[in-house]
């Protein structure tokens, strides 16, 4: 069986990343597992760049390798009502840090 998981979609320029303002980033519930994937789009400018997604709250940092412009969100974030998104580019010796975007999500019943 396979399972529809939601798409949440970020826009990388440059050095800045933010949610894409086509992606309905609403009736996210803390606590879901498994369910949320964050798909990027970048500018010319991370051509060359191998690229990882850091995925953070105030007691947890994920540091995913983003593969064809995707990857899975991390659990150990998920369960709060906030974390916080950014990506890291490296090539050649350079590293290319983004500003960082935030998600909210809504208390989950589970959790309560």
């Amino acid at each position: 069986m396979t399972t529809n998981k939601r798409v949440l979609s970020f826009v990388v320029e440059g050095q800045t990343i933010k949610k894409d303002e086509q992606c309905d980033f609403t009736g996210l519930v803390s606590g879901t597992k498994g369910f949320y994937t964050a798909k990027f789009s970048f500018d010319k400018t991370w051509k060359d760049y191998q690229k990882v997604a850091v995925f953070r709250t105030t007691s947890v940092k994920k540091y995913i390798p983003i593969v064809d412009g995707t990857c899975e969100i991390p659990d150990e974030v998920t369960k709060g009502l906030l974390y916080y998104v950014s990506v890291v580019g490296v090539a050649d010796g350079v590293s290319l840090p983004t500003t960082e975007t935030f998600v909210r999500q809504k208390r989950g019943g589970a959790n309560g």
